[in-house]
């Protein structure tokens, strides 16, 4: 028995519908491909940062609470890689006393299906009163490895 995995991706423009999952000619299975609805406009936001991290991705703004803090994320170029956001709030010494790190929207939306100039919100539950200083980036998870340098922002 010969056994082998593949991680194929969908192409960011495919149409939505149902597609049979082919290998060497032999029908395997079938997919259904969800329409994608992107956000080309700045949506409104209760701090415009524009703060750019790497060439990839640009922190627009954010909106804070107590108990959570929405990311709104805009696109500078398409990547391939499935990056993971981090959150973490510090306490006046920059020790980490909350934090969150996961994929946007909880995995449902990952990075590698973002068109350039497409704006993401993402809104992150996390404990955000008791921070001196909020620090935001992107890494990539198997390697560990940051994606530029992680923006500061005090709440």
């Amino acid at each position: 028995m010969l056994m082998d995995r593949y991680a194929p991706r969908i192409p960011r423009d495919l149409a939505a519908g149902v597609y049979q999952v082919t290998v060497n000619d032999f029908v395997i299975g079938r997919v259904t491909v969800k329409e994608v609805e992107r956000l080309m406009t700045a949506p409104t936001m209760t701090v415009i940062s524009k703060k750019v991290i790497s060439d990839q991705f640009e922190l627009a703004g954010y909106d804070l609470k107590d108990d959570s803090m929405t990311l709104h994320w805009r696109a500078m170029r398409e990547v391939d890689t499935n990056y993971t956001t981090f959150i973490h709030v510090l306490d006046a010494n920059g020790q980490i006393i909350a934090q969150n790190d996961a994929q946007p929207r909880n995995g449902s939306y990952p990075t590698s299906l973002w068109v350039k100039g497409e704006y993401v919100s993402d809104t992150i539950k996390l404990n955000t009163t008791a921070g001196a200083t909020i620090e935001i980036g992107w890494y990539e998870q198997e390697s560990g490895v940051r994606v530029g340098e992680a923006l500061k922002i005090k709440p």
